[in-house]
């Protein structure tokens, strides 16, 4: 696998970012920068901290290369944060990471989210872009429920609804390897109304329902997306003609991202949910 494909769809840690873990640092910038379900977790973050929400301890489930896990951990400044993934690369990788930058605030663990009888319960969980990879998520929720200690919350961020909207991306999902979520195994499509009854069959009450990528954010991401696979797997010619029109239409993927991104939608590809114990 190449170092680009390595980065776009990693499952286990690229292993330049094994050599020099401090690169994990620019890997979460540019997520924190380019993918906008992010940006919507940062605002629910931000929110919680608005209100005087201080959590004392975070879980970040399936916490991957920890960009959430080091983001919370700089929002909420007293906090102790676990992650916990299926990927031992990934823990490896974070547990480096935090050491190479000298974190008190951080521990990772290597685990499935179908058994979390071992972690200390918490004030928040955040469990992002996860629970449709796993076969049992109601059990997951449960499991998600059961680590909240009194008052405290849960930030879900599932897929949903996979409207697509550009005739070319529809053929290009076609390829083999275009698609992260057919690599992993994508357990579930879920519809807003599915996830939101799951999530209040597991025990949880809604705060908090926010819809992402509406029709703009949806073209916006779909070419997005081509753009990547041509990067990670074209042809050289290929590769180069992807690389300079990855670099010229950033701004307008931005500029159109964040113009979704201030939209209220009543439906879209992506949805957050604040919950709480019932």
């Amino acid at each position: 696998m190449s170092t680009i494909n390595a980065y776009l769809n990693f499952t286990d840690a690229p292993a330049l970012l094994r050599r020099i873990p401090l690169l994990l640092w620019l890997v979460h910038m540019i997520n924190l920068l380019l993918v906008p379900r992010n940006w919507h977790v940062r605002i629910v973050l931000r929110g919680l901290r608005q209100s005087g929400f201080l959590p004392h301890r975070v879980v970040d489930a399936g916490c991957g290369l920890g960009d959430h896990s080091f983001l919370v951990a700089r929002m909420f400044r007293a906090a102790s944060v676990t992650g916990i993934d299926a990927s031992k690369s990934n823990i490896d990788l974070c547990t480096q990471y935090a050491a190479a930058i000298d974190s008190r605030q951080h521990s990772f663990l290597h685990g499935e989210l179908s058994d979390l009888s071992d972690v200390t319960p918490a004030s928040l969980v955040l469990c992002i872009t996860v629970l449709q990879y796993i076969p049992d998520d109601r059990g997951t929720l449960r499991n998600l429920r059961s680590l909240l200690a009194e008052n405290g919350r849960i930030i879900l961020y599932v897929p949903v609804h996979f409207k697509r909207y550009l005739s070319w991306y529809k053929r290009v999902s076609l390829l083999p390897y275009f698609n992260y979520d057919s690599q992993r195994g994508r357990a579930h499509t879920y519809t807003s109304e599915e996830i939101i009854e799951k999530a209040q069959l597991a025990g949880l009450s809604l705060e908090r329902v926010e819809h992402t990528y509406g029709p703009v954010g949806a073209v916006a991401y779909e070419l997005f997306s081509i753009a990547q696979y041509y990067l990670a797997r074209g042809s050289p010619g290929q590769q180069l003609m992807s690389a300079f029109g990855f670099i010229l239409y950033i701004p307008v993927f931005l500029v159109l991202m964040g113009f979704d991104a201030l939209q209220k939608h009543q439906s879209g590809n992506g949805i957050i949910l604040l919950l709480r114990k019932t």
